[in-house]
């Protein structure tokens, strides 16, 4: 994969993230403050969504620099990411558990 076609999908990424962040979130709270009882569970579920999507978006923007690393064959970027999405990997899932966030 060539550095520009790199740096092409992980802008790609990097957009599509925030813009799928910032529409769950907006829906969330206009579901929020449209007043409506029925539909007070969803308003949490789109802003949970949004949060997620908000976490995701950089976990995927790694994962992709790893991949695209990988297949440029070279061994000691690839390493070092890899490292960085393990580190990144366990302040989301290991961290929170260990302290009982």
């Amino acid at each position: 994969m060539k550095k520009r076609d790199m740096n092409v999908v992980i802008s790609w990424i990097l957009k599509a993230g925030v813009i799928a962040s910032a529409g769950l979130l907006i829906i969330g709270m206009l579901l929020a403050y449209s007043g409506i009882n029925s539909i007070s569970i969803y308003d949490t579920v789109f802003e949970s969504l949004g949060v997620f999507a908000l976490f995701a978006t950089p976990v995927a923007r790694v994962a992709t620099s790893v991949a695209a690393f990988a297949i440029e064959g070279n061994k000691i970027y690839t390493a070092i990411t890899a490292i960085v999405l393990m580190n990144i990997l366990i302040a989301i899932f290991v961290v929170p558990a260990v302290l009982h966030i």
